[in-house]
């Protein structure tokens, strides 16, 4: 089992990319409107803030998946053990 203090460092890990991804998700918000205020003002033609966008959806996505996604929960003793034995050949 771990000890109180690693619980206590993979909780504020978790936390902090929790808090990094809704602090990044904020800052994109405001460039896409950014972008899309440019267009409006610049005539209204082809839409080219969407190439931006999803770019930015992408790294979005990468990121939410990094965050939420299956590799975000902490290691549990039993996998951690699986992998000990599986390096000394066991």
């Amino acid at each position: 089992m771990a000890s109180d203090d690693e619980l206590r460092d993979a909780a504020r890990h978790r936390i902090m990319s929790r808090r990094n991804f809704y602090r990044s998700l904020l800052w994109q918000a405001i460039i896409v409107a950014f972008l899309i205020v440019i267009w409006a003002v610049s005539g209204m033609g082809y839409f080219w803030p969407v190439w931006p966008i999803v770019g930015l959806l992408l790294g979005t996505g990468f990121m939410a998946f990094s965050t939420f996604g299956p590799g975000s929960k902490p290691l549990s003793d039993s996998e951690l053990d699986a992998e000990v034995r599986r390096l000394k050949g066991e």
